[in-house]
């Protein structure tokens, strides 16, 4: 489990109690856009999504894409700053699909 620090590093946590604490009040999204049907959702999860896990950072960043026919598509990165290209990207792509 891990959380960011005020430079939207990630950083590990002590115990499930201390995340779950920070979990609840932390600013967590990166980005959050609707285009015409469409959402695209960028958040840190605070969960290595990295299969299978590896030793460089954490893949802790998940961006998700709602189309409008009921599809979805899921991006993971591991750093505030790629995870804001990524949501960049994702929208631009959901924007040429509309």
């Amino acid at each position: 489990m891990y959380m960011l620090d005020a430079d939207h590093n990630i950083i590990p946590t002590e115990s499930i109690k201390e995340w779950g604490e920070w979990f609840e009040t932390a600013d967590r999204i990166v980005g959050r856009d609707r285009l015409f049907g469409t959402t695209v959702s960028t958040v840190f999860v605070g969960l290595d999504q990295a299969y299978p896990r590896n030793e460089e950072s954490p893949t802790c960043f998940e961006t998700m894409v709602w189309g409008p026919d009921g599809s979805e598509n899921v991006y993971r990165c591991k750093t505030w700053t790629e995870a804001i290209e990524q949501h960049k990207k994702a929208v631009k792509e959901a924007e040429t699909k509309t």
